[in-house]
């Protein structure tokens, strides 16, 4: 694609992988459209992150900015991410980046790029770019089902304790089990709603860009959490951009050293979806009592398995991360690899059939893209929100932790395993995680949305209203307009009756039915369009044929209206070959918007009722000039109707 000349994008992603990974994929999809794009970020992690294709050299530019010399170096170590720190220095991290809003300012100052896609933590960033006057986007790592619970800015900072986070958000507006548990809520709200050493909360933090933000976007995808997408936007008053899933690329086996080497051999050897892999990442610090009830869990499943563990900070030596004995007890059904593991390549293999993970959104996708069955032990952060929204989609099971103090038993995880694998209540598990598999793991949908996404940044222009999500992606309020013929059309039936009635009621009546079921439809369809050109196309044709039935009422009206002094003899005059063409096209429009709304089903479209009752009061709103056309003639048609007022009314209570 040809390099964009006018359209810079600055990224400022936070310092952990699970964010930093997702911003870079987005970055690259943005350079790839020929949008130079710089990436902020401290330089041992841009130094840890893959490279970029080389043919993307002059679009993709990484600035490092160092963390600040100034600050206390004994909490963080030398740590720049928080795979580095322990958890609870992670604040002082945070600190260490509001100390880089100078160096950011001077920076985005120099270079006034055309947007900022930030993270959560820059409350900052609000200030510098309405101050510049560069557009502002928040880009959530985060599934649309976990910013859903936590909701819009104001009732973000309103939550004052934990108790709040336990049961589902009242502004729900379908089924959902979404929350914490109290262990898991009291935890959160410690450490998001509560003032670290930073001096402000993580829910300000995230409140304020979210508030000063000209739109949100988010990866996911309305196939998957369409509901969430949809009420989210509407939450906010913003665009709510999905930019697809980011689903990793189909990894080749890659033999990292000669151990890895056995391990894919022993994979090998094993039947298809009979391995059990467990991988809690990097970020989770398991405690040695979960390590320990992991591995007997294991145990008691007698199924194979395959364990990537991260080494303990409490474990001297490797062999104390697991209980006395245990591999060699184990030897014959698996493997615990500690340290680094190939987990792409891993997943990728034909003899994993179940994953038992954490429920991170990054390693959701990742399982699901290779149709694996999901067994959930969710632990911190966004994860147990996760677990409950797969559990209620019926993708995953979920190991039960005591509500009190988070504690798991082994004899839980070696129930579910048993689920997941073979039993026959794990049936309908195993089909839907392997439907969905073909939504996670369908690149050129995902590809479509990064596409239609990268698009809305070239041709955004920022509006003020609330209503800026449907110019954001339909490029036109349709719906609005749809109201505005509707309006028009009570106006034709009004000189209907002037006139003697002599335009077919049935065809009037189908083309209300018709434009009040697309109306329905509209902004559904504006917001799927994002990712789909065949809805896109379906609006296009939408909108044509609305705009060709104004066009068409608007010359009948002005007509009319310019006719007043022969009203009895102009139906006559009217029926002449030009006229008679003309109801033609009246019948073809009312067929087109008709066929149109049949298309809802394979389209995937769904109705969200609006209030049309507007155009059910014609003669208020034709006094009040809503009446789209030339002057002189809207004038005439004004005086027109309200010279025949009293026929007018005697007529319109009778039909």
């Amino acid at each position: 694609m040809a390099e964009s000349k006018t359209h810079h994008v600055v990224m400022l992603p936070w310092s952990a992988f699970g964010h930093l990974i997702p911003f870079y994929q987005l970055s690259i999809a943005i350079a790839k459209s020929g949008i130079h794009v710089s990436f902020i970020s401290t330089p041992k992690n841009i130094q840890r992150l893959p490279k970029p294709p080389s043919d993307l050299s002059h679009l993709l530019h990484f600035v490092e900015i160092p963390l600040p010399s100034s600050l206390d170096s004994s909490h963080l170590a030398g740590g720049e991410a928080t795979v580095d720190i322990p958890f609870d220095k992670i604040q002082y991290l945070k600190l260490a980046w509001d100390h880089l809003q100078n160096p950011v300012k001077e920076f985005v100052s120099k270079l006034q790029p055309n947007w900022i896609i930030c993270d959560f933590h820059p409350h900052w960033i609000v200030e510098i770019a309405q101050e510049l006057h560069v557009k502002l986007m928040y880009f959530s790592v985060y599934s649309a089902s976990t910013i859903v619970f936590f909701g819009p800015p104001g009732p973000l900072r309103a939550v004052t304790s934990p108790e709040v986070l336990t049961s589902p958000r009242e502004w729900m507006t379908f089924p959902s089990s979404v929350a914490f548990q109290r262990n898991e809520a009291i935890a959160f709200y410690q450490g998001a709603f509560v003032k670290n050493v930073t001096g402000i909360t993580d829910a300000d933090r995230i409140a304020s860009v979210i508030d000063g933000a000209n739109a949100v976007a988010c990866r996911s995808c309305y196939e998957m959490e369409g509901e969430y997408l949809n009420l989210y936007q509407e939450l906010i008053g913003k665009p709510v951009i999905p930019i697809g899933l980011l689903p990793p690329e189909m990894p080749e086996r890659r033999l990292v050293d000669e151990s890895w080497s056995k391990t894919f051999e022993w994979l090998d050897a094993q039947a298809t979806k009979s391995v059990v892999f467990v991988g809690f990442g990097s970020e989770c610090k398991l405690s040695k009592e979960q390590v320990f009830e992991i591995a007997y869990g294991l145990e008691l499943s007698e199924f194979p398995f395959l364990w990537a563990l991260r080494k303990p900070s409490w474990a001297i030596h490797d062999q104390d991360a697991l209980p006395l004995g245990f591999c060699e007890r184990t030897s014959k059904k698996g493997k615990v690899c500690i340290g680094w593991a190939p987990q792409k390549e891993i997943l990728a293999h034909k003899s994993i059939g179940v994953s038992l993970f954490h429920s991170g959104w990054g390693s959701i996708i990742e399982t699901l893209m290779f149709g694996h069955t999901l067994v959930v032990l969710p632990l911190i952060v966004d994860q147990p929100l996760n677990a409950k929204a797969l559990v209620d989609k019926g993708l995953a099971i979920e190991v039960k932790r005591n509500n009190e103090d988070g504690s798991f038993s082994r004899g839980d995880i070696a129930k579910c395993l048993r689920e997941a694998m073979v039993l026959e209540d794990g049936d309908k598990l195993r089909i839907k995680t392997r439907e969905a598999s073909k939504v996670v793991g369908d690149f050129k949908l995902h590809h479509d949305y990064m596409e239609a996404f990268v698009n809305n940044l070239n041709h955004f222009s920022v509006v003020e209203d609330h209503i800026t999500a449907a110019v954001l992606v339909g490029g036109a309020l349709l719906s609005g307009f749809i109201n505005v013929v509707l309006d028009r059309l009570i106006s034709a039936e009004s000189v209907n009756f002037v006139v003697g009635k002599k335009l077919d009621r049935k065809l009037v009546e189908r083309l209300k039915t018709a434009l009040l079921a697309a109306e329905a439809l509209v902004a559904d369809a504006e917001q799927k369009q994002l990712g789909n050109e065949f809805v896109r196309r379906w609006l296009d044709s939408l909108r044509d044929a609305v705009y060709t039935a104004d066009d068409l009422l608007d010359t009948l009206l002005i007509k009319a209206a310019t006719h007043q002094k022969q009203v009895h003899t102009f139906w006559d005059r009217f029926l002449n070959f030009e006229d008679s063409e003309r109801m033609n096209k009246i019948e073809e429009v009312v067929r087109r918007i008709e066929d149109l709304g049949k298309l809802k089903d394979s389209l995937c479209l769904e109705k969200i009722p609006t209030d049309s009752s507007s155009w059910w009061t014609p003669s208020s709103s034709l006094v009040r000039g809503n009446v789209y056309g030339r002057e002189d003639d809207k004038k005439a048609l004004i005086k027109m109707l309200n010279d025949n007022e009293d026929l007018y009314c005697r007529h319109w209570r009778g039909w």
